[in-house]
């Protein structure tokens, strides 16, 4: 795992690419500091960085879109498959290469608070806690992108495709506020997801049978279940999407200053769930 983390860092250092990754977050990061903090005069850097996390749908991207696709496309995963290294250190060495990479901006964040305390009272503790949320929020993201990275052998595909599901969870709560809350919208929503899950499925097992199989066993328990309980779907789907929303569960650690347990439990929940299935991605591929 070391030999794998030593090479992928140095790989995002030699293409430029981490540096440009993290000049990028302290730009956007320095100047959302420097208008709330310093020009605006707020105590604390959590609206700042509230701000910033809305850039990640680009930023993490561009970080993970060619951890594993660009290995694919140059077919070098081969040497990796050859090796005797297990899958799961792969995956760990290069997840924990670009959590390194994604770790130097916030190191220099971590000094805004202190920065900020020369110029007045300013409460730390809230300052920190928000620098936690942040760094939550971002390593959930890039295990996404390297799931995402993982099942294509184009960076762009990766990329786009990684923007959009990060899109899609930042404004999970507004989506689940649009759609009704019937039992009816509930159904139909979940049917969505269900060929969303079983489409993921097949990108990873490539079996065709199964993923037919799976569809159908799936929709079908759950159309049962809509007319045994029809009052078990009502705003069952809001729910759902309101609890898939991963920037919203930092809210406490973010605007409120708590130290939410819960919300650090789901993103390291979150964060082992995509590295698990990336390593069943790529284990897939080393046993074809």
């Amino acid at each position: 795992m070391l030999a794998i983390y030593k090479k992928e860092l140095k790989s995002y250092f030699t293409s430029m690419m981490g540096c440009i990754f993290v000049a990028a977050c302290l730009i956007i990061a320095s100047f959302f500091f420097c208008l709330y903090n310093l020009y605006l005069g707020y105590p604390n850097i959590y609206i700042g960085l509230q701000y910033v996390v809305t850039f990640f749908v680009v930023l993490m991207p561009v970080l993970t879109m060619r951890i594993v696709s660009e290995e694919q496309r140059n077919k070098t995963d081969q040497l990796l498959y050859t090796v005797p290294v297990s899958v799961t250190s792969i995956v760990m060495g290069k997840y924990l290469a670009m959590l390194t990479i994604f770790g130097i901006p916030v190191l220099v964040i971590c000094t805004y608070p202190l920065i900020l305390g020369q110029y007045g009272e300013s409460s730390h503790a809230e300052s920190y806690l928000a620098i936690l949320a942040y760094f939550l929020i971002g390593a959930t993201f890039i295990a996404i992108g390297m799931f995402i990275s993982s099942i294509t052998e184009s960076q762009i595909i990766a990329a786009v495709v990684s923007f959009a599901v990060l899109l899609a969870t930042q404004f999970m709560d507004s989506i689940a506020t649009l759609i009704s809350g019937t039992a009816v919208a509930s159904l139909i929503g979940f049917i969505i997801l269900i060929f969303i899950l079983c489409l993921v499925y097949f990108l990873l097992a490539k079996n065709v049978l199964m993923y037919i199989g799976s569809l159908i066993v799936l929709i079908a328990t759950t159309v049962i279940l809509f007319f045994v309980k029809p009052e078990m779907f009502e705003g069952s789907i809001n729910g759902l999407l309101k609890s898939l929303s991963i920037t919203s569960m930092a809210n406490d650690l973010f605007a409120y200053s708590i130290l939410d347990i819960t919300a650090i439990v789901y993103y390291i929940t979150v964060i082992a769930f995509f590295v698990f299935i990336t390593v069943q991605s790529i284990q897939k591929k080393r046993w074809n």
